[in-house]
């Protein structure tokens, strides 16, 4: 008999709408601590189908830990409960990308596919601003 698994974006809608009824990630991420303390810190979920790695969660934690907080409120998290991160391309069933919308509130931001360190730029050339890997700031 062959059972068919869920595809990893079912999940995700999921996660988003459990944490969005709870106001905590406790349930919605109880396999994943470093996406369940990022979102209980900054209320920010990660939709990645759990693929972003613990180091590169932990540098998104690090960068909106960075910001100044009245960015978190009139930003990032301005008329939401919480904010979406999510990393579409992350996201395939069956050999076909999932092309569902993985935000249930009115703040989300897609990242690339990619783990901290895969890449470097500086995108901030030529200024007083020089920064590798610069691609989240230019998201957020």
């Amino acid at each position: 008999m062959l059972i068919h698994q869920p595809c990893v974006c079912s999940s995700s809608n999921l996660r988003s709408l459990l944490a969005l009824r709870d106001g905590n990630a406790t349930r919605a991420f109880a396999d994943a601590p470093y996406h369940r303390d990022l979102f209980d810190t900054h209320q920010l979920l990660v939709a990645d189908g759990l693929w972003l790695s613990a180091s590169s969660i932990g540098a998104v934690k690090s960068f909106l830990a960075a910001l100044p907080p009245h960015l978190m409120s009139d930003g990032v998290l301005y008329d939401a409960p919480f904010a979406t991160m999510t990393v579409k391309d992350a996201f395939e069933c069956d050999g076909t990308a999932e092309t569902v919308s993985l935000t249930v509130t009115d703040r989300s931001f897609n990242v690339f596919q990619n783990q901290l360190g895969d890449a470097t730029e500086d995108a901030f050339g030529s200024t007083d601003f020089p920064c590798a890997s610069a691609g989240l700031y230019l998201s957020v």
